[in-house]
């Protein structure tokens, strides 16, 4: 929404696939998915992910947040549920 109301915006959309306990103690690698247009944009971000101790990666332009935003709902459900909320994305090697 931000990127559509001031297109030169550099918009990068981060940390929304992670809960607070998972940032504070992440015990093992996490990933972070990282939205935007802007490639110089997400670099600054990525940096500032890698320096957290996560991992960083590119998943593409800004309406790939969208997407992104969709796991709160898959969070919350599960929650409700009463899964356990320790709910993240980790990279593993391709098969």
């Amino acid at each position: 929404m931000i990127q559509e109301l001031v297109p030169t915006a550099h918009v990068v959309k981060a940390f929304n696939t992670l809960n607070y306990a998972t940032m504070t103690d992440p015990d093992g690698p996490v990933t972070i998915p990282l939205a935007g247009n802007d490639s110089d944009a997400k670099e600054t971000v990525a940096e500032l992910v890698a320096g957290m101790g996560l991992e960083p990666v590119d998943v593409g332009p800004i309406r790939s947040s969208e997407v992104l935003e969709g796991m709160l709902t898959i969070w919350l459900n599960a929650r409700q549920a009463g899964t356990p909320y320790d709910y993240h994305f980790r990279q593993a090697p391709a098969p």
